[in-house]
């Protein structure tokens, strides 16, 4: 969508900046201020073990699934942060790989959009 209000070549890093940065403030402000309370919470729920031990066997790659599942956003950022064996650099290499790349989709989807509304052709 930025791509309809700026310049592809201003959308395409405001718009990643908005998005990773986002998504990596979620993700820290629940890693390290909520996450011990939302984990005693969950501490007999079944589900967070097995979760924690896909996290711990292919932290990269569970997290990479994470960020490409269907879930609401808040979900892929706070989620992960619960998980005690994730470690932040791979969340972080997650968001990039994902985020980047729909960044520069969206941002040229947004600019031919706005083309086509002005009286462009598609």
């Amino acid at each position: 969508a930025a791509g309809m209000a700026f310049p592809l070549q201003k959308s395409i890093p405001l718009s990643a900046i908005g998005k990773v940065g986002g998504a990596f403030f979620q993700y820290v402000l629940a890693k390290y201020l909520f996450s011990e309370y939302a984990r005693k919470k969950m501490k007999d729920n079944e589900w967070m073990d097995k979760i924690n031990g896909s996290f711990r066997s292919n932290p990269y790659r569970v997290a990479l699934i994470w960020r490409f599942s269907p879930l609401p956003e808040f979900v892929k950022n706070i989620g992960p942060a619960l998980v005690p064996t994730l470690r932040t650099p791979y969340q972080v290499l997650a968001i990039l790989t994902h985020g980047l790349p729909f960044t520069v989709l969206w941002s040229c989807m947004g600019s031919e959009a706005a083309r086509v509304a002005r009286g462009g052709t598609a």
